[in-house]
């Protein structure tokens, strides 16, 4: 037999498996349900609600798996800023033909929570709803799939 014929088995058998790539952070994108939110220093208090995020850009409020609003909201993401950046806004037009302005905002996303706050048309600096600001502070936590 001939001798690199057994070498080249020989490596080939005993190389290591190839690994599979990780796994890539999907981001904000899928489903999240409200654990905290508080507005202008006030803790809001209502029915739980649930947020996906879709890959496409579109912010989905659902409480019981019902949309809140006939359309969704359109996010844009910055993830390179410091902190990243988050900006929200209707996707159909006001009611007196206006132009919708984007809710400008901030996120942080860590492990399974991910904090969002929106200031309206002034993007907040801090993850804060201090006393009298106009001020959205959201924290969120990752739907486990039962995949």
């Amino acid at each position: 037999m001939n001798v690199a014929l057994i070498l080249g088995v020989a490596v080939g058998v005993s190389a290591p498996g190839l690994k599979e790539p990780p796994k890539k952070d999907p981001g904000i994108v899928g489903e999240w349900v409200r654990e905290s939110a508080s507005m202008g220093g006030t803790t809001i208090k209502s029915p739980d609600l649930q947020y996906e995020f879709t890959a496409h850009g579109l912010w989905i409020t659902r409480r019981d798996g019902v949309a809140v609003k006939s359309y969704p909201d359109v996010y844009e993401l910055d993830s390179k800023a410091d902190p990243p950046t988050i900006d929200k806004w209707p996707l159909v037009r006001l009611d007196d033909n206006r132009a919708p302005s984007p809710m400008l905002g901030i996120y942080q996303l860590e492990g399974d929570t991910l904090t969002i706050c929106i200031g309206g048309n002034v993007r907040p600096k801090t993850f804060e709803s201090p006393d009298g600001s106009r001020n959205l502070l959201l924290v969120l936590k990752r739907v486990k799939r039962k995949d």
